[in-house]
């Protein structure tokens, strides 16, 4: 796994209703992880990919997964 993260907070951003979307940017590398989504569902197996979250957004990137 690897992760990053750049934070930009300007002065008088966080006067703002939300922050500007540059503001914040985070990626985060994942290989061989088990994820629990719901209790109802079974396991999310060997995930790998990215997760990448901004200052509004997150965004997945699955490469490969194993569901069953």
């Amino acid at each position: 796994s690897d992760a990053a993260l750049k934070v930009r907070i300007r002065p008088g951003d966080t006067k703002l209703e939300t922050l500007p979307e540059e503001a914040i940017h985070a990626q985060i590398t994942f290989d061989g992880t088990e994820v629990q989504y719901k209790p109802e569902h079974p396991p999310i197996k060997n995930a790998a990919g990215t997760v990448t979250f901004t200052a509004n957004t997150m965004n997945v990137h699955l490469k490969n997964a194993r569901y069953m």
